[in-house]
């Protein structure tokens, strides 16, 4: 009886070079799910990253857009102090980047018959006439009163104490404030020959006083009344144009 002899395998025949196969062929797996996975992460962050095409349109537009800013005129000046206007981006960029300011600090004037409270004093400027002198012609003397240096500018005010106590009021503080920047107190010299001015008077609570204020200033000076507080801890001031 012949007995078959068992033919031998290409890994048996070669045992080295069949080791070498299989350790190749495990990289190859491992190396091509490593791909697979890195490619699954690329796509995530690719699809994180996304934008749309509109979003980045408008971004690019903002990036490349200047405004050009064209802004009106202030308004009048406030009670409360302040003024405003309004500024506009002819090129509608949607940023405010390099906006003019649109609100501002100023100085606000009342006009002639306004109401002028500073504390616990309320002014009301009636009116201003001009004159060269101020007194009156005696038979035996002759002229009796104060001629101007320049030209008497003559306040008719009304003053009224808004407070709960008396008040002396000394007139330091109305002033004339020009257009140079300069003061002016008042000429108390020259407002002894008037009959209604104010020479230190008492001004009770509720009871409203009307006179005249004198001032010697240059011809044709421009400016305004200043009116300051009479408390000397309070720093408050007012303006009355009289032009």
């Amino acid at each position: 009886m012949v007995s078959k002899v068992k033919e031998k395998t290409w890994f048996s025949k070669h045992p080295v070079l069949g080791t070498i196969a299989i350790i190749f062929g495990v990289l190859l797996i491992i190396g091509g799910l490593s791909n697979l996975f890195n490619s699954d992460n690329s796509n995530t962050e690719t699809n994180n990253n996304y934008q749309p095409t509109s979003i980045q349109n408008v971004e690019n537009t903002q990036a490349k857009c200047t405004p050009n800013w064209n802004c009106g005129s202030w308004s009048e000046c406030s009670k409360s102090g302040t003024q405003t206007r309004i500024c506009t981006d002819s090129n509608s960029c949607g940023t405010s980047s390099g906006k003019p300011k649109t609100s501002q600090s100023c100085t606000y004037e009342y006009g002639l018959g306004d109401k002028v409270v500073v504390d616990d004093l309320a002014y009301t400027i009636h009116s201003k006439t001009e004159d060269n002198q101020i007194g009156e012609y005696n038979e035996y003397i002759g002229f009796m009163g104060e001629e101007a240096d320049g030209v008497f500018y003559i306040f008719d005010i009304t003053i009224e104490n808004v407070g709960k106590e008396s008040e002396t009021f000394w007139g330091s503080n109305v002033k004339i404030y020009d257009s140079q920047g300069r003061t002016f107190d008042h000429d108390t010299t020259a407002e002894i020959y008037l009959d209604d001015s104010f020479q230190y008077d008492q001004l009770q609570p509720g009871l409203p006083k009307r006179g005249k204020m004198v001032f010697d200033v240059p011809k044709g000076l421009s400016g305004k009344l200043e009116i300051s507080s009479t408390d000397l801890f309070s720093d408050k001031k007012e303006y009355v144009s009289w032009e």
